[in-house]
């Protein structure tokens, strides 16, 4: 392709690209006004009708007083007015502009939508293949109470051909006003890019020839003009280019060791060429772990290939939550996801989003006769190191911490509980704004390889409204079964989580309480036990 020709496209291009969108605005702006006049004034004399027809429809008896204000309607000579009737609340037509639809009834589907009105509404329709715009208003006993006993509806609809006319005359314009202005680009366009096209066809030949390798190279154009400073700017390009080259194989070989982007922040380095082994910082920080349960049997069924599509997938779906949330990835393990935050709200939120997202994600499976998947998330915050760790020839940015370890347990008591996203309690009480969650204490535990025992908190948000209504209903009894149980008064706690599960048959949790308080009703406890869950397994 020419580079004249280009030019004239790109000239094309701007032209377009200046000129619609304030066509567009002008446009859309225009019937914005429109319609916005049509709603006020349909609403005024909407409230006007039904202020008197609000009296005569209760009495359902005569409707005179409607009869005068579509009388004085049907005088102001209004030409987009089409028809204004009003019918109450039984479907039937008791006043009508026209005189023709009068004491006839609307049809059942009518009958059906006009109930689904509860409040002013402007809509378009086709009727015989005509669009008209219909305001509809439904009349009160009281007025502006739209939660009190509904009368009846008041309708008007208009031409739109002809409520819309200036609009449709103005873009009929603008179109032959636009054919015009095109054939008049066209050829300035080809003038221009006539006197252009010899200098930057040299610098077009002078980009191939960089772009072969040859960063040496220099044009000579000594125009005093724009491609004049162009052509001096695309040498001192090529000078920037042949520096790059060599920096960016500094960095090819940094990369080749592998260090998360988001580890520069936090160790305060301008560039990765910066990092160096052992690179550390001691800082506070929320880790959230999520993993696909049961993923072990979902992948049997798959083959290599598609365990990877899967894989990628629902990370795709998972991992824009927690950027959103400000945090990063630390690392991908299968199907398992570690990130940081650098505050538990953060971390919370994240989780949260990560469950709803995974709604729309399971939707979509189901689409695809897919069965859909959980999650499990466990969150906790605390002091961790971050750093560089590795040898000289292979460095990877990780984390060292008790606490990472506590929010893989974390994650794994999930599926023991029942639960989508769990936390400990230390990251509960540093969140600032715990009003803004729905959560419950479901119990203390003990895990492998920790010898202080830990509050687990179950986070409801994400879930179904179902779920957290049915949880936040039973959080006062669970408590108390939960005190109950941790003061050895078990007959007590079976009593509490017995009247959990006949509101909540489900609550994992509250079956999983309930089976050790039996237990250990009749078989005791042993002379240490302090109340607290002991885990051994992840």
């Amino acid at each position: 392709m020419k580079i004249s020709f280009k030019l004239t496209i790109l000239l094309l291009l701007v032209s377009f690209l200046a000129s619609a969108p304030l066509s567009y605005i002008f446009i859309e702006k225009s019937e914005e006004i429109i319609t916005k006049k049509t709603f006020d004034l349909c609403y005024n004399s909407a409230s006007n009708l039904s202020a008197v027809a609000r009296e005569e429809l209760l009495l359902n008896n005569t409707f005179d007083g409607i009869e005068v204000l579509l009388s004085k309607l049907k005088n102001s000579n209004d030409p987009s007015l089409l028809s204004v009737y009003v019918i109450n609340k039984y479907g039937v037509y008791v006043a009508d502009l026209e005189q023709k639809r009068k004491g006839k009834q609307i049809s059942q589907s009518d009958t059906e939508y006009y109930r689904t009105i509860d409040k002013p509404n402007i809509k378009e329709i086709l009727s015989e293949g005509s669009k008209i715009i219909r305001f509809e208003f439904p009349v009160y006993l009281e007025e502006s109470q739209f939660d009190s006993l509904r009368l009846g509806y008041v309708v008007f609809e208009y031409d739109d051909q002809i409520l819309y006319e200036s609009v449709y005359r103005f873009k009929k314009n603008l179109f032959y006003l636009s054919i015009g202005f095109l054939f008049f680009i066209i050829i300035f366009s080809y003038i221009i890019s006539k006197i252009f096209s010899k200098n930057i066809l040299l610098l077009s030949q002078g980009v191939e020839i960089i772009g072969n390798g040859n960063l040496d190279f220099k044009l000579k154009i000594k125009s005093r003009d724009e491609i004049g400073d162009l052509a001096k700017r695309f040498n001192d390009m090529s000078n920037k280019l042949k520096e790059a080259d060599r920096i960016k194989a500094a960095l090819l070989n940094s990369y080749s060791k592998f260090v998360p982007i988001e580890f520069l922040d936090f160790l305060q380095k301008d560039s990765i060429l910066d990092i160096k082994l052992g690179d550390q910082i001691e800082i506070n920080m929320s880790i959230l772990f999520s993993d696909i349960r049961s993923f072990t049997s979902i992948s049997e069924k798959l083959t290599a290939e598609e365990t990877f599509q899967f894989v990628n997938s629902y990370l795709e779906a998972m991992v824009p939550q927690i950027l959103h949330n400000e945090g990063f990835i630390d690392k991908y393990i299968g199907d398992a996801i570690m990130a940081l935050f650098r505050t538990p709200e953060q971390a919370v939120d994240g989780g949260i989003d990560m469950l709803e997202s995974l709604y729309v994600y399971n939707k979509n499976r189901k689409e695809q006769n897919k069965d859909k998947i959980s999650i499990g998330i466990g969150i906790h915050t605390g002091k961790l190191i971050l750093g560089i760790v590795g040898s000289e020839l292979r460095v990877q940015g990780t984390v060292i911490s008790d606490a990472v370890n506590l929010a893989s347990r974390l994650e794994g008591l999930t599926k023991m509980y029942g639960a989508s996203l769990l936390i400990s309690e230390d990251t509960l009480n540093q969140i600032k704004n715990k009003e803004r969650y729905k959560y419950r204490i479901i119990d203390t535990v003990k895990v492998k390889g920790k010898d202080i025992a830990v509050n687990v908190v179950e986070i409801l948000n994400g879930n179904s409204d179902r779920i957290i209504n049915l949880k936040l209903s039973t959080t006062e009894v669970f408590k108390k079964g939960i005190d109950e149980f941790k003061q050895r008064n078990f007959k007590l706690a079976v009593k509490h989580f017995q009247e959990v599960l006949k509101i909540d048959p489900l609550d994992k949790a509250a079956q999983m309480h309930l089976s050790r308080s039996q237990y250990f009703f009749e078989h005791g406890v042993p002379p240490d036990w302090e109340g607290i869950s002991a885990i051994t397994e992840k």
